[in-house]
């Protein structure tokens, strides 16, 4: 089932044309016994929209898995989201290290894999991976470089970052 602006549908996705055993989102948590999210992608023959995916294998009594439990969530709608929250950050709070100069507020979200999911000054279509972006906005390479060792070990909380003009992000 899913929701869009025209309401509620469903929709069959076992179907010939629609190999979902192969996709993603349904083989990762069998294989990892977890769940897990998707890469981003656009749900050709599904959704039909630009997605990510968070699956969890479904155990019987005896611990055997015997489905995959999704929700799809809409990139776009992840995107409205963080341009909505990095505005209320940007009114609401003082982030200046100094009195002179006001921090900016930039939420986005990233995969394992370095791929931005959601980045509100990106296209869905740009391909280029986060340590990429990082290293060409800064020339301080050891500040991206631990940047996206935050990202791959999982690390949460705020960091600190510097651009090229010496403006500051949180």
């Amino acid at each position: 089932a899913y929701h869009d602006s025209t309401g509620i549908h469903s929709k069959r996705l076992d179907t010939e044309d629609y190999d979902y055993v192969s996709k993603e989102w349904f083989t990762k948590p069998l294989e990892q016994g977890k769940g897990s999210w998707s890469e981003p992608y656009v749900d050709d023959g599904g959704g039909e929209i630009w997605m990510t995916t968070y699956s969890l294998p479904l155990l019987n009594s005896k611990g055997d898995m015997f489905a995959v439990l999704t929700a799809d969530l809409s990139v776009d709608e992840l995107t409205k989201m963080v341009v909505e929250l990095d505005s209320l950050n940007n009114d609401e709070l003082d982030m200046s290290l100094d009195s002179d100069k006001k921090g900016d507020s930039r939420t986005f979200i990233v995969t394992q894999k370095g791929t931005f999911v959601v980045h509100p000054e990106r296209k869905q279509s740009d391909k280029e991976s986060v340590l990429d972006y990082f290293k060409r906005i800064t020339d301080r390479e050891k500040s991206a470089l631990d940047l996206v060792d935050d990202f791959n070990t999982g690390e949460k909380g705020l960091n600190l970052f510097f651009d090229k003009d010496d403006k500051y992000y949180f």
